[in-house]
């Protein structure tokens, strides 16, 4: 008569049952570690792509505008007031006064009690 191994369902010993609590906890811990490592990247994985679409967009609305901010050179001239002109196109940006308006004084008033 031959003899051969087969897997089969049989009665856990005390100490097989204390090993397989331990590796179930550890796997429970792995499980939670994996979680919290899957979750922080899918948050940096979403702000990436947040920051790209508003990058699309922004580009978008420079092509439908045909404008973009940029810093341009302007020219100042200070007299009485200041001009502000772009110096690539020489538009006009601004004209402010150099001299700030005078504050109206005001005269202090005296009450004046009586007693009686």
């Amino acid at each position: 008569m031959a003899t051969e191994k087969r897997t089969l369902m049989a009665a856990l010993t005390e100490v097989e049952k204390d090993d397989r609590e331990l590796q179930l906890e550890a796997k429970l811990v792995r499980i939670d570690e994996k979680r919290s490592e899957i979750k922080a990247e899918l948050t940096a994985m979403k702000n990436e792509l947040r920051a790209l679409e508003q990058e699309a967009e922004s580009l978008r609305r420079d092509i439908r505008s045909g404008q973009s901010l940029k810093e341009v050179d302007c020219e100042v001239v200070e007299v009485s007031a200041k001009s502000v002109t772009r110096k690539d196109t020489g538009e006009f940006i601004e004209y402010l006064p150099l001299v700030a308006k005078p504050v109206p004084e005001v005269e202090p008033v005296i009450l004046k009690t009586t007693t009686k």
